[in-house]
């Protein structure tokens, strides 16, 4: 799940939604260590943009999951004020 950590709206949904033994949550900005020290939980950062090219993800909240021998990528568009 790649997240702006900056938007307090996408890590609320994505921490919502997902547990650690769910999903990885993967930011795009922001700083996964201040969010692990706030959240109890582990967080990963996408360094220099590697996953997001590989994917072709061009906006956030994105999910990423395996369809077959296939992968699925899902650019999700939250309503403001709304994290789930």
């Amino acid at each position: 799940v790649f997240v702006d950590g900056d938007d307090a709206t996408q890590l609320a949904w994505a921490t919502s939604r997902y547990t650690d033994l769910k999903a990885k949550i993967i930011f795009v900005n922001g700083s996964p260590i201040d969010a692990m020290t706030a959240k109890k939980r582990r967080f990963y950062f996408d360094q220099e943009g590697k996953l997001t090219a590989t994917f072709g993800i061009e906006h956030t909240p994105a999910v990423v999951s395996q369809n077959g021998r296939t992968m699925r990528v899902s650019e999700i568009v939250l309503k403001p004020g709304k994290s789930g």
